[in-house]
């Protein structure tokens, strides 16, 4: 069973490819949301049974 990811980890993932960038907010925002979205679209029983 792997480790669920949060927001905070995609965060800090974000932060750590991309390390002394000046980044605006909506970057890391569509990143974040694009990766989240992948990640439950993998593994849709992160969100229990449908």
């Amino acid at each position: 069973m792997t480790k669920n990811k949060s927001i905070s980890d995609l965060v800090l993932e974000f932060f750590k490819n991309h390390p002394n960038q000046d980044l605006n907010h909506s970057p890391v925002v569509d990143w974040v949301e694009k990766n989240m979205l992948n990640y439950i679209i993998k593994n849709p029983e992160i969100l229990g049974e449908q």
